[in-house]
């Protein structure tokens, strides 16, 4: 299936490749003129962010890599693979799950938030309620997630196509926590709600996994455990792994590009090289066009449209951990931090509300033993599915 894969991109491979290389010459271009001397620069000011905080990050996610190619080996051997590819990243453990009803998912989501913020749950109710969703099946549809805001109205709409699969009820409280965050700025002006990507995905990772700890508390058997803990460590491999993977690729790619035109087999070198360098051995083969299909390289709008996705991943797991630990306290606060998100920049906000400094490594310090732990435990309970019915 690789080779019919590559096969297909590869049939317009020169397509693709001149139209990137003529999106990243016009970006160096555009920069050249406006005095911006780093490809980084414009990511960064978008974000709020210093390359100093992107240097964390990176190093952060370098001591949890190894963690998570534990985590491929095993998934590897529990679906019986003899090759890993890339592809494979998205197979299902548990294909013959039981479907949740649309009904069943929101009564769910409104449950789990207000579990942890009344506020929040009242406003899914709200949302769900009111129509704001819009999640039939359809045959141009696919199954994504999108939210936009409508300042005016104060109000938020949701589109997705909504399956029965629990990766959809994640992805249904994914757009919610986009919605959420909307609707706690609604009342600012219009400069102090627009807010930097990294941020935006905190706040809708973060009800993400308000909902999927929800789901893992009231999972029954090894298998249902076992399927929501994949679906958790693998959102860290596609946010820690493939995403920085683009990322990589992506500086590489400019730094040549400034030098001329990029041709198709280099451009799949450099792809291979990026997934090596944070794939490693847990991959057995690699995916060479990933920069062709990847819509997100072409972008003209948001240069280097993947680390803020890294960023608001972890950062929402930091967060997560705090409402754990603090309880429903942490309501307040985190409608606090959400309230700042458009009037600071992260550093700022983080160094306000949690009292952290993110551009130093060790701001990242504590995920590592986390999902090291969460390896540990999908590693045991693979093995012992294997001696179970369940």
């Amino acid at each position: 299936m690789a080779i019919v894969w590559d096969s297909a991109w590869a049939e317009f491979g020169d397509l693709f490749a001149d139209t990137l290389n003529h999106l990243a010459g016009f970006r160096l271009q555009l920069n050249a003129s406006r005095g911006w001397d780093s490809i980084l620069y414009e990511p960064l000011v978008k974000n709020r962010m210093s390359e100093r905080s992107l240097g964390s990050l990176l190093e952060g996610c370098e001591k949890i890599q190894p963690h998570l190619v534990r985590y491929l080996k095993a998934r590897k051997a529990c679906l019986g693979l003899e090759k890993q590819m890339f592809f494979d990243l998205f197979i299902p453990l548990q294909v013959d799950a039981e479907k949740i009803a649309y009904d069943q998912a929101a009564h769910f989501i409104i449950e789990q938030f207000a579990k942890f913020h009344p506020g929040m749950g009242e406003f899914a109710r709200q949302a769900f309620e009111k129509g704001w969703i819009e999640g039939e099946i359809g045959p141009e549809k696919q199954f994504v997630g999108y939210c936009t805001h409508f300042p005016r109205e104060k109000e938020s709409r949701i589109f997705l196509m909504y399956g029965g699969a629990f990766r959809h009820v994640l992805t249904l409280a994914h757009e919610l926590g986009h919605a959420y965050h909307g609707y706690v700025l609604r009342n600012l002006r219009p400069w102090e709600r627009k807010y930097p990507m990294s941020l935006a995905e905190t706040a809708s990772n973060f009800a993400e996994l308000v909902v999927l700890g929800g789901m893992q508390q009231q999972a029954k058997s090894i298998s249902a455990r076992l399927a929501l803990l994949d679906g958790r460590l693998m959102e860290n491999v596609i946010n820690v792994m493939e995403i920085l993977a683009r990322y990589y690729f992506e500086l590489d790619f400019y730094r040549e590009r400034a030098k001329g035109f990029v041709s198709e087999e280099r451009l799949n070198e450099l792809m291979v090289n990026a997934q090596r360098k944070v794939f490693g051995e847990g991959l057995d083969k690699y995916s060479p066009y990933n920069w062709a299909f990847t819509q997100h390289f072409y972008q003209t709008q948001e240069p280097f449209y993947n680390f803020p996705y890294t960023f608001g991943r972890l950062l929402s797991i930091i967060l997560y951990q705090c409402a754990q630990s603090e309880g429903n306290s942490f309501a307040a606060s985190y409608d606090a931090l959400l309230l700042d998100t458009g009037r600071m920049s992260v550093e700022e906000l983080l160094l306000h509300h949690l009292g952290a400094d993110v551009t130093r490594p060790d701001f990242w310090d504590g995920l590592e033993s986390m999902i090291a732990a969460e390896v540990d435990e999908f590693i045991k309970g693979s093995q012992s599915l294997k001696n179970s019915p369940a």
